[in-house]
């Protein structure tokens, strides 16, 4: 507003009739002038309004983008939740897989025991029904310690024991209770093995019993992935039977896989021993 005024002042003085030249000349300058400012403040009102048209269409990009990062947040928050979902449901079944593949075992381990158990019933009963001799020989008596319960396996070199300091280390060799190098079900000789070590470890004493399986050769079958998980198996196919014999407190019982070679002796043979079950048992 204030650079049209002196525009209108130059009308007013051509209007009001004439005027010195030297006066014409200044007033024309003037009128110039002001007619130059009014093109620049045309053209920065021009460009005013061109930035402000280019900053609102900027804010409008924005926004949309905007928007478009809050639709995408929300679509990764909600397949974030499902994949958490289906992760615990994943977790819970190989859990439940877990807990029923150990119920297998332990209903095997027992189903074969008693099938031992009632094996040996039946020799007893078939024993009372025969004859007996005119002089019956005196019955062996039970073993009372580890050395001849394993009196035959230290022999023939499918077991062996070692004492420290108030610890005893009872070594079975693989194929002393399993068939083969993949197998974690203990066979009937095998159960037969235990059966004579936990009656002797039956003293009464306070003991902590820990079970050892050791593997070494590389498996991969459906029921056994690696080393380790047949590993496990064996030991807690062990220390299950141990516990229905009653050898100790079940609290102070544990086991325990190894997957790695862990050999006990040099040369040749070496790591045939490493494939063992060791039945650690300590003095409290």
């Amino acid at each position: 507003m204030p650079r049209v005024l002196p525009i209108l002042f130059l009308i007013a003085v051509f209007l009001g009739g004439c005027v010195p030249l030297s006066m014409h000349g200044a007033l024309r300058e003037a009128f110039d002038k002001a007619e130059a400012e009014n093109k620049t403040v045309k053209k920065e009102l021009a460009q005013a309004l061109a930035e402000s048209k280019r900053l609102q269409q900027e804010a409008a990009s924005l926004k949309a983008a905007n928007e478009a990062l809050t639709r995408q947040a929300r679509e990764l928050s909600a397949n974030l939740q499902q994949l958490n979902r289906e992760k615990i449901g994943l977790a819970e079944q190989v859990a439940s897989a877990q807990a029923a593949l150990a119920a297998r075992e332990a209903e095997k381990t027992a189903l074969a025991v008693r099938a031992e158990e009632q094996a040996l019933a039946l020799r007893r009963m078939e024993a009372v029904k025969a004859p007996r001799p005119a002089a019956e020989p005196e019955r062996e008596k039970p073993p009372r310690t580890l050395e001849a319960a394993l009196k035959d396996e230290i022999a023939n070199g499918s077991g062996s024991i070692r004492r420290g300091d108030g610890v005893v280390t009872i070594e079975l060799m693989e194929l002393l209770l399993y068939y083969n190098s993949a197998a974690a079900t203990i066979r009937p000789e095998g159960l037969k093995v235990l059966k004579r070590i936990a009656d002797v470890l039956k003293d009464g004493a306070e003991k902590e019993i820990r079970i050892e399986a050791h593997t070494d050769v590389v498996i991969r079958t459906t029921r056994f992935p690696s080393n380790m998980d047949l590993a496990v198996a064996r030991a807690n196919g062990v220390l299950r039977f141990l516990k229905t014999q009653h050898t100790a407190d079940p609290v102070r019982m544990s086991a325990v896989g190894y997957a790695e070679p862990q050999v006990v002796t040099a040369g040749a043979g070496a790591q045939s021993r490493n494939r063992r079950v060791e039945i650690i048992v300590r003095s409290r």
